[in-house]
């Protein structure tokens, strides 16, 4: 072309004219190409440019002005100007099955109700998506758009519920009153239902009558449905989606076949009779569509609402407050419980559980003239809060009770709430996070002046002795505790690092709890990867330049670990895992920071991590610097020290303790393994100036320095003793593995700790430095090092048994060439009472060995003696006992033997009767009086020859006694036999004379009774027939008078043969031959056997049980009854019966 020109011109257009154009100028021409200046203008604010694309796909970013220069080398190349979305989609335009919506229907500010009464206020309905064909309605189909909002960008139809779907839907359910499954079907004719119907309110007054308008009437084009009926009301409402009028696009309202709905959405229809409505009305909401509570509770709302009229940009309109609504409260039944004061601010207190609806109405509702606001309506669920006492203190009873507690504090904020526990409650349902704030890594908790850990549970929580079922996974009951829990069992399953709390910290409390579950979890507690487990706290931690009082300081008293702790870190005890190193180094001038007491372990305790490991029965580590007291604590569970660095019953570690106090503690739980450091009370101890006084160790004691009271420290040790068996690797004795002395403050010199009135008597055993009472005194390095100071640091004093090791000291500082001496004992002088008076007052006897008077004394348990000098009549002789336990031996006083049990027993056996005896008895039984009557006459008889004679005249006397009781009870048993054979003839004889069998599976007494009724109904029926014939008699005479014939009768017996077997009837033919009988005639039995029956046919039935062999005679009355002519008459005949044998 001419120069100037372009030699390649494109072709550029909008991807969407209605949200943006593009131009395209021509710059210059370059080479083969031509340079063009393409510029993209936004034309809705709801959009933003995108990029150019041509038409290879080749994306060109434009500048922020949306322009952006391209090369084009080819004439028609098409370059697209590409729009996006510059808000969210309005709407979620992928399918779905159905939609539940909450939908509020109403009529001049006042919720309708349906056909079955049910209100039309936030009523939650699953909407299904159904095809609007099958109501004739597919031109209001919802199409894809390209923003999410806009017109449609193609013709896929998008399945998911509309508002239209929601209206049609809703129209069935409750217009129509149809069941729910048959609504969206299309075969409901609600398109042409113009039945007269009358509209409820929800309070069932009257609203409107429809007056035949239709239910529903969808006219105009799609995007733009116009409802001009609804509900058999004209056109004269609105509806709002979310409380906002539903957009198109920017200033472009939706109409219901548009608006897609989503799960929660909300839908409020306002039907109204002012048509002036939208000029002056809103609708209307609370500040929440749902509200919950619990009870005790006071609700604060607020009152909004959103005009009906369009800002001036065409946007719906903000909720603005409105202070002149009506305010009320329903029950879930919409049964009005309170009417609200407020003005745009409203409150109320719920005092018991359960759903309540809060509405909000205009003012002027139900009024056709004035009414123009929608009513807000809010659902408010108020939980079951538990009981509270006179004192506020809520009251636990349930699992459920527990789950609301804990988000009663950690949601709702109440940290200082009190609580006590009603009941024993299994609570393992509960989703337990732990009461306060969740703790984590706590090693370094800020330094805080004064208590200001507000996220800690503050408050009490009383157990009142019962007992909660858990199953904790990470946190314990209560993770960061400055408040009290007490008097409380756990027991379950745990899985967090332990079951009452994860940290102590700022006047807590644990009194009298106690744990029964396993625990396995471990928390990070130090910088060094320490991570700690425990029965019942993880771990004690404050913060430097607190002001300690005894309002802030710790206790953990009277509690009890009964579960196993398998730490899955490398600190684990029974009942704290670590004191924090965060507290403060100072002395408090009232008392201790933090006061352990009472406690005891009955759990195996372990590590899984040995790496630097620290397991105990009470304490792991202690990392303060002072006011630590631990007393009246003991261990009795297995402590598996493994290869960790610190085991021991009561305190692994005392790291940098000054002035600990270990006093009153005992350990009888076995330290295994093969840790660095093992002790009965204490493993390790780097403090100075600490105690460990009144303490005692039975446990065996296993580990590379072993001692039976500590392995390694610098305490004083005071009126303590071992009982244990000790085995060190390298060091061991039966006090300490390895005592050294205390620094004197502010210097670098070193005295000796002082032990004093101690004894062992465990055996020690180790490859090393071992010795009955210290393994090794003082570290030889120091002493070289001029650390200690003057010539009297030696100053220790203990009692060991003899045999316990070789030599009380196994190896001592080259300094140390004084020392009190360690006296040795055999184990039968320490068992001795001298022993524990040598001791003093802190000491009582017991068995084997001495124990504290605070403890309970063990006596011996003696054997049942041994008599070493007989008594005789006349003087005492002495029994020894001996302890089977240690050996001890005591005497008493037989008294002087008695004569009077042998002449009793003499008296008694002159009275038996000695002529029912054997001569050879007579004889035995007389020289055997002969032998205690010497016996007793004797003074110098002793005990023991007194007591065998009587026990010889006793034995002859039972044995003669005996005798004459066997020769009794056999005549009584042959007495009784006869009697039962003169019994037994004597029912024989009665069943034969009543012609009855014998029954052999009978006593002879219910035979007797069996023969008996047989002669009696024998009797009775022989009397029958004789009254019969004598009535038959008298009828005959009657007759004879009256003029009637005589009835001439012939009868002629048979005899009747019968086989001995089962139930046996004659021949068909009767027995009997009757002649000149006149009349009916029948047969009677007067008399014979009862196993013989006459019919009253004639015919004979014998039973079973007659004697083969036999014949029997039955005499039978024969009665003819007679006629018309011939009076009765009757005749006796005999008939025979001959049994023949089988």
């Amino acid at each position: 072309g001419l120069a100037g020109d372009p030699a390649f011109t494109p072709v550029v257009e909008s991807s969407d004219a209605s949200v943006g154009t593009a131009d395209a100028q021509f710059v210059s021409n370059a080479g083969s190409s031509s340079v063009w200046k393409l510029t993209a203008n936004v034309t809705n604010d709801w959009c933003t440019f995108d990029a150019f694309v041509d038409q290879n796909g080749k994306t060109y970013a434009a500048d922020e002005n949306g322009s952006v220069l391209v090369k084009v080398d080819q004439d028609g190349m098409r370059i697209t100007a590409r729009f996006k979305s510059a808000v969210d989609p309005l709407y979620n335009e992928t399918d779905a099955e159905s939609v539940t919506v909450a939908f509020t229907l109403s009529n001049d500010g006042v919720p309708l109700a349906g056909m079955d009464a049910t209100p039309l206020a936030r009523v939650e309905e699953s909407i299904p998506y159904f095809d609007l064909s099958l109501y004739g309605l597919e031109r209001y189909y919802r199409y894809h758009t390209a923003y999410g909002w806009g017109g449609y960008s193609d013709s896929q139809v998008v399945k998911r519920p509309t508002a239209l779907h929601a209206y049609i839907w809703l129209a069935e359910r409750y217009y129509l009153g149809l069941p729910a499954e048959d609504c969206g079907k299309g075969t409901s004719g609600i398109m042409s239902f113009k039945d007269d119907t009358l509209v409820s309110y929800f309070d069932a007054t009257a609203a409107y009558r429809s007056g035949r308008l239709p239910a529903i009437v969808a006219t105009q084009d799609p995007t733009s449905l116009y409802l001009s009926n609804f509900w058999g009301h004209d056109q004269n409402l609105m509806y709002y989606v979310n409380h906002a009028f539903p957009l198109m696009s920017k200033g472009v309202g939706a109409t219901c076949d548009y608006v897609l709905l989503e799960d929660g959405d909300c839908i409020d229809m306002g039907l109204f009779s002012w048509w002036d409505f939208r000029l002056n009305g809103g609708f209307c909401q609370f500040d929440q569509d749902r509200y919950d509570i619990n009870r005790g509770d006071k609700l604060d709302v607020r009152t909004l609402q959103a005009s009906t009229l369009a800002t001036a940009d065409g946007s719906p309109a903000a909720p603005d407050a409105i202070s002149t609504l009506k305010v009320a409260l329903y029950d879930s039944n919409w049964n009005k419980v309170a009417d609200l004061e407020g003005e745009g601010t409203y409150s109320y207190t719920f005092a018991q559980p359960g759903t309540y609806w809060l509405l909000a109405t205009d003012p002027s509702a139900k009024d056709p003239n004035a009414a123009c606001f929608a009513p807000a309506v809010a659902k408010v669920e108020v939980a079951g809060a538990p009981d509270r006492d006179e004192n506020g203190t809520w009251l636990l009873g349930s699992a459920d009770d527990m789950a609301w507690f804990q988000e009663w504090v950690n949601v709702k904020g109440h940290y200082d709430a009190n609580a006590a526990i009603t009941a024993d409650i299994d609570m393992t349902s509960v989703e337990w996070t732990g009461l306060g704030e969740t703790v984590g890594a706590l090693y370094g908790l800020e330094a805080l002046d004064g208590i200001r850990v507000d996220k800690a549970f503050a408050g009490v929580l009383d157990g009142r002795g019962h007992t909660l079922t858990v199953a904790f996974s990470a946190e314990p009951l209560c993770t960061l505790l400055t408040g009290t829990v007490k008097d409380l069992t756990i027991t379950g399953t745990c899985s967090a690092p332990a079951a009452f709390t994860s940290c102590m910290s700022f006047g807590a409390r644990l009194l009298n709890c106690v744990n029964q579950a396993d625990v396995t979890g471990a928390l990070p507690v130090g910088q060094s990867g320490e991570r700690a487990s425990a029965g019942i706290a993880v771990m004690v931690k404050d913060a430097y330049r607190v002001s300690m009082t005894e309002d802030t300081a710790m206790r953990i008293e009277g509690c009890v670990n009964k579960g196993s702790v398998s730490s899955s870190g490398n600190r684990a005890a029974g009942i704290l895992g670590s004191v924090g190193s965060g507290m403060a180094g100072f002395k408090t001038t009232w008392g201790n920071m933090l006061t352990i007491s009472g406690c005891s372990n009955e759990g195996v305790v372990s590590v899984a991590d040995s790496r630097n490991g620290c397991v105990a029965g009470v304490v792991g580590t202690n990392s303060v610097q002072d006011c630590i007291v631990l007393e009246n604590c003991s261990n009795a569970g297995e402590i598996v020290g493994g290869d960790a660095n610190s085991a021991a019953g009561i305190v692994a570690h005392s790291e940098t303790a000054i002035e600990q106090v270990i006093s009153h503690c005992v350990n009888t739980g076995n330290i295994t393994g093969a840790a660095s450091y093992a002790g009965g009370i204490l493993a390790r101890g780097n403090g100075s100036a600490s105690l460990i006084e009144n303490c005692c160790n039975a446990g065996t004691i296993s580990g590379h320095n072993a001692g039976g009271i500590s392995s390694s420290n610098f305490s004083e040790i005071k009126n303590c003793y071992n009982l244990g068996d000790v085995k060190g690797s390298l060091t061991a004795g039966g006090i300490a593995a390895m005592h050294m002395g205390w620094q004197v403050p502010d210097t670098w010199s070193y005295i000796g700790a002082p032990v004093a009135n101690c004894y062992t008597t465990g055996t020690v055993s180790g490859e090393g430095d071992v010795g009955a009472v210290f393994g090794k005194l003082y570290e030889r390095g120091w002493e070289e090092a001029g650390y200690y100071s003057g010539t009297d640091y030696a100053n220790v004093s203990a009692f060991w048994r003899e045999g316990a090791a070789e030599a009380a000291i196994g190896a001592i500082g080259n300094a140390c060439e004084r020392f009190d001496t360690c006296e040795m004992r055999t184990a039968e002088q320490m068992h001795a009472d001298a022993f524990a008076a040598e001791l003093g007052d802190s000491f009582q006897t017991s068995c084997p060995y001495p124990v504290f008077a605070w403890q309970e004394a063990v006596d011996h348990s003696w054997d049942e003696g041994v008599v070493a000098i007989e008594p005789t009549l006349v003087s005492e002789g002495q029994r020894v006992f001996t302890c089977t336990v240690c050996g001890q031996t005591r005497a008493e006083v037989v008294p002087v033997a008695d004569t009077s049990a042998i002449e009793e027993a003499i008296a008694a056996a002159k009275g038996i009767d000695a002529s029912q005896l054997g001569e050879e008895q007579q004889q035995a039984l007389a020289a055997a009086i002969a032998v205690a009557e010497a016996a007793a006459a004797n003074n110098a008889t002793t005990g023991s020859q007194l007591a065998s004679a009587l026990s010889s005249l006793e034995l002859q006397a039972a044995k003669a006694e005996a005798a004459i009781a066997k020769a009794e009870a056999a005549a009584a048993q042959a007495a009784q036999a006869a009697a039962e054979k003169e019994l037994e003839d004597a029912a024989r004889a009665a069943c034969e004379a009543a012609g009855t069998s014998y029954d052999e599976g009978k006593t002879p007494a219910e035979n007797a009774a069996a023969a008996q009724s047989a002669l009696a109904k024998a009797a009775a029926d022989a009397t029958a027939a004789q009254k019969a014939a004598e009535t038959r008699a008298d009828a005959a005479e009657k007759a004879a008078a009256s003029g009637l014939k005589a009835n001439t009768i012939s009868v002629k017996a048979k005899t009747v043969k019968a086989k001995a077997k089962k139930k046996t009837v004659a021949k068909k033919a009767k027995a009997f031959v009757v002649k000149n009988a006149k009349g009916k005639v029948r047969f009677y039995k007067v008399k014979g056997h009862a196993k013989i029956l006459v019919k009253q046919n004639g015919k004979v039935v014998v039973k079973k049980g007659l004697k083969a062999g036999k014949t029997y005679k039955v005499k039978v009355l024969v009665v003819a009854a007679g006629d018309k002519s011939h009076a009765p008459a009757t005749k006796i005949v005999t008939c025979k019966v001959k049994v023949s044998k089988k």
